[in-house]
């Protein structure tokens, strides 16, 4: 069951294997490990790290899942 489903841009240049996104800060991403990229990745990646930043940011890094 989905989380949440979020629309994100690319705003600079992204690692395609080992990506890391910043979003604002939900407190249920905390027992997600696993993401889908739409467009413009069409990939699964595991979660790998996630960590809070300043102005209630998280910035979730993650590898992708070659199956």
């Amino acid at each position: 069951e989905a989380i949440a489903t979020k629309t994100i841009t690319p705003t600079e240049s992204c690692d395609i294997l080992n990506p890391t996104f910043i979003l604002d800060y939900n407190s249920n991403y905390a027992s997600c490990n696993y993401i889908h990229v739409d467009s413009p990745f069409n990939r699964y990646y595991f979660i790998t790290d996630m960590k809070i930043d300043i102005g209630k940011k998280i910035v979730i890094s993650c590898a992708v899942d070659v199956l």
